[in-house]
């Protein structure tokens, strides 16, 4: 039954993380990040005046009639010429480990042992009751599941996650219908950026930076609730059934972030194969109120076994994959906006949780309801479609 419990938990997780997309959401600015260059606008290079170059810090020029590229070029710069292709496998986390790292107040034998084995896990751990939160060590009552993927929550964030004013189209999108970029009373957004960026950096052990965060007052939350009701949506209740009380101690912050694999980004959208099945996403969520890191969730723990070499394709080979998608489309009033250089898990076919992680161009342009992406092999210059 409890292992049951257990997949039923992890299902929901993954579920709530596959939609397919579009994004209107509030980014996180990294100009702090000498790594990336992600400039203002400058004029760009367009094939036949001058030769294209991923050092342009945009590329400006028409694909086909109705189709303009004026795109953000996001590369290491470390990255011009060649680009490392990887090995990389899901080490998941050692729950038990992890458990007794991250919650030192929970006594041992309170930690339940799951038999993970058929899932290539070696320890799974999970946990329901009162545990103290990281950072604040504030106390509160809620439920761990640790192993094949690290996730955990207070049982006050789940009142206000189902409530968030926010629609996610993707794993990596978000809409949203207002501004959500302001502080709160209790702590400014940057600060807790920051703090939450290096809590998953030197406590749980993730190269991450961030992607989004949205700022939350309780009032929208409530009206969200009365929003729910009125759909017909099924909205969670508390012990007693009744309907939540709302205050300032529900204001929170949702993050999200995205790990780096070998010095680039990991793929954070959901994209479904030939087969039908979503790839590995490297984002993590995290919820933050006043008492602190109220929720985690990471899907994945990647290490990198293989390393080789491979020559970056041209500018031109991209522009040329770009021209052949587009001529045979009738289409008008599309911008390609950024095009940023990413890793692509591909499964391995009788590998279980084993992957090639391909240097791939995600490519963003914008339509009338949104942005929406498709990805290009940086290596070979043709569209990923597996």
């Amino acid at each position: 039954m409890k292992r049951r419990k257990a997949m039923f938990m992890i299902a929901i997780t993954v579920l709530c993380l596959s939609a397919c997309g579009r994004a209107d959401s509030e980014q996180v600015e990294s100009s702090s990040d000498s790594q990336f260059r992600q400039s203002p606008k400058t004029n760009g290079n367009e094939i036949g005046t001058e030769k294209l170059s991923w050092d342009n810090e945009r590329i400006c020029l028409e694909i086909s009639e109705g189709v303009s590229m004026d795109a953000e070029v996001v590369i290491p710069d470390t990255i011009r010429e060649t680009v490392e292709k990887c090995h990389v496998k899901d080490i998941h986390f050692n729950g038990k480990e992890v458990a007794f790292r991250l919650f030192p107040e929970i006594e041992k034998n309170k930690w339940e042992f799951l038999d993970y084995s058929d899932l290539g896990v070696d320890s799974q751990v999970s946990f329901e009751g009162k545990f103290s939160l990281p950072l604040t060590k504030k106390e509160m009552s809620g439920s761990a599941m640790i192993g094949l993927e690290l996730n955990f929550h207070t049982e006050h964030w789940m009142k206000c996650e189902a409530n968030l004013p926010l629609i996610f189209t993707s794993s990596s999108d978000i809409e949203v219908k207002e501004d959500l970029s302001g502080d709160l009373a209790f702590e400014s957004r940057d600060a807790v950026v920051r703090k939450v960026s290096e809590y998953l950096q030197n406590d749980i052990g993730l190269e991450i930076k961030p992607i989004n965060s949205y700022s939350i007052d309780y009032r929208k939350m409530e009206e969200q609730e009365e929003i729910n009701k009125r759909d017909g949506g099924e909205e969670l209740k508390d012990p007693g059934d009744q309907n939540w009380t709302w205050s300032a101690e529900d204001d929170c912050y949702y993050l999200t972030f995205e790990q780096y694999i070998n010095g680039l980004p990991m793929l954070i959208d959901n994209y479904a194969g030939q087969d039908g099945n979503g790839t590995r996403t490297g984002e993590v969520r995290v919820g933050y109120t006043v008492n602190g890191i109220e929720s985690i969730s990471c899907l994945g723990n990647f290490a990198v076994t293989e390393r080789e070499k491979m020559k970056l394709a041209q500018p031109e080979d991209i522009v040329n994959t770009l021209k052949k998608k587009y001529e045979l489309i009738l289409t008008n009033d599309i911008t390609i906006t950024q095009m940023k250089l990413i890793y692509f898990p591909y499964p391995i076919s009788n590998k279980e949780w084993e992957y090639d992680f391909i240097p791939t161009w995600r490519v963003t342009y914008k339509q009338s309801d949104g942005d929406r992406y498709f990805y290009i092999d940086a290596v070979t210059g043709e569209e990923v479609n597996y």
